[in-house]
């Protein structure tokens, strides 16, 4: 189940939000992604064996070659090969990814901030204690002190493939990663699991489309009622107000023309995919230099 559905959310990103927010206002190559989503083989519940037939429309559809072929090139040189496959194919994907790549102005992520507790159960249990006696946290989590970064490119799987990459790359470990789901072995690249951190309380993890996903749940087992439910979504690590969106538009020049703050803005938002609908504020810091955050941010 979680293979389908991780595969399936990167398979709706794609099609659906990278039009959107790489090439705003270009309805054909909207249109363009959309009629090859239609024709997707959606990896179904009911299906015993989705993976074939996803393989096939990966193919045609989407690389212009087998998958294997692309991961395997991609597992070489990364972002390198990126560019390469985009500059080489002109449907829909390649012309996302080349208008996309022109707006990264940004940082490189920093390997070693990539969050991983999952792969060492002293960290979970750190991890669920600070749930426990700081709830607060599950808003606004640090690690070790730091921000940290959570999406495909922080696998424990991936670990030893740990590189700088830019917001641009890290639209291809999303599709490396699908193409990883996608063929043999498929099952074993996402990782799960689950700990008691206390008594009466538990704590599991996934890895999931946007990253590392942790539930936290305390029960009074006499009364039969959930006491607490912390959820700390991949979301608050990467959106965090000191996060590593944060910083990078933090850094943005607000006198951008605003083509290209909007492109810029829309990169990071793909990159990172914070799940929820977004609005872009263009306000002038010498205007109001004291701006409250806004109750739903």
């Amino acid at each position: 189940m979680l293979r389908r559905e991780t595969a399936a959310e990167h398979l709706r990103r794609i099609g659906l939000d990278w039009p959107r927010l790489l090439a705003p206002g270009d309805a054909p190559l909207a249109a363009q992604a959309a009629v090859a989503l239609q024709g997707c083989p959606w990896p179904a519940q009911h299906d015993p064996d989705p993976w074939p037939a996803l393989r096939h429309w990966l193919r045609h559809a989407l690389l212009r070659m087998p998958a294997s072929d692309w991961l395997a090139a991609w597992q070489a040189g990364s972002a390198e090969w990126l560019d390469t496959w985009a500059q080489r194919h002109d449907h829909w994907l390649a012309q996302l990814l080349r208008r996309a790549q022109g707006a990264d102005a940004f940082a490189p992520l920093k390997p070693e901030a990539a969050l991983r507790p999952h792969g060492h159960p002293p960290s979970l249990h750190m991890l669920g204690a600070t749930l426990a006696h700081k709830p607060a946290f599950a808003l606004r989590p640090l690690w070790h002190g730091a921000s940290a970064h959570t999406g495909p490119w922080s696998r424990l799987g991936n670990a030893a493939e740990d590189a700088p990459l830019k917001p641009w790359a890290l639209l291809g470990t999303r599709i490396a990663e699908l193409l990883r789901l996608a063929l043999e072995g498929g099952d074993t690249c996402l990782d799960w699991g689950a700990l008691a951190t206390g008594p009466r309380r538990g704590l599991a993890w996934v890895e999931m489309a946007r990253g590392l996903l942790v539930h936290q749940v305390e029960v009074d087992a006499g009364a039969q009622r959930v006491l607490a439910c912390r959820v700390v979504a991949p979301t608050e690590w990467n959106f965090h107000p000191q996060g590593e969106v944060a910083q990078r538009l933090a850094r943005l020049d607000p006198e951008l023309p605003e083509g290209t703050l909007t492109r810029r803005v829309n990169l990071l938002v793909a990159a990172f995919d914070p799940c929820v609908p977004f609005a872009i504020d263009r306000l002038r810091a010498c205007a109001r230099p004291a701006l409250p955050e806004a109750s739903h941010a």
